[in-house]
């Protein structure tokens, strides 16, 4: 079915690829399929795993500052 679908994709983009998961009896199981650009596929993987881990680091320093008064004096450097 996946390998299907990226095939169906691929009519209409350069490349796709496709990761899926489920559960079989508790254990998390996956499985990807893509085709056309390999060099694109994988530079899409890595951007989705990156930019969730910026949004991520962004989150928890966010979390562990300091909260912005009203106050101008960050302007006088």
């Amino acid at each position: 079915m996946i390998e299907e679908a990226a095939v169906r994709l691929a009519e209409h983009f350069d490349a796709v690829e496709i990761h899926v998961s489920w559960m079989d009896q508790g254990t998390t199981k996956c499985q990807h399929s893509g085709v056309g650009n390999w060099y694109a596929r994988i530079q899409m993987a890595r951007e989705f795993v990156e930019a969730d881990h910026a949004e991520e680091q962004a989150v928890a320093i966010a979390r562990n500052l300091e909260p912005p008064d009203d106050s101008t004096s960050w302007k006088q450097s």
